[in-house]
């Protein structure tokens, strides 16, 4: 469960990060217009991503936390970046969601 969690906070600051994007073309919230948003949406984003490295870290201790980390900020930028021109408001819902959906997991996971 907690590989679930730490790619849910991996999938929200790939979100974040494309959000604080400045490039012309990328869909992204009003919310992210102001710079300094921008920042600290950069900097929420690789908090969210040291959290998911120490979350998967305490999981499996050892050597794999430098190849798992990596291989989920791939997969989580690749399915916001294939995602957000097709459907931006998904991609949003699915990272605003990404919360609730790591502490019903975190919480679920006591009572199996």
């Amino acid at each position: 469960m907690t590989e679930a969690i730490a790619f849910c906070w991996v999938f929200l600051a790939s979100a974040l990060s494309l959000g604080a994007d400045r490039r012309r073309g990328v869909p992204r919230p009003a919310l992210f217009d102001s710079p300094r948003r921008a920042l600290g949406a950069r900097l929420l984003a690789a908090l969210l991503v040291l959290a998911a490295a120490l979350l998967w870290n305490a999981s499996e201790p050892g050597p794999a936390v430098f190849i798992a980390i990596p291989v989920a900020v791939m997969a989580g930028s690749t399915g916001v970046a294939l995602l957000a021109p097709v459907w931006p408001r998904l991609v949003w819902c699915l990272a605003i969601a990404a919360l609730p959906l790591s502490l019903l997991l975190a919480f679920g996971a006591r009572f199996v």
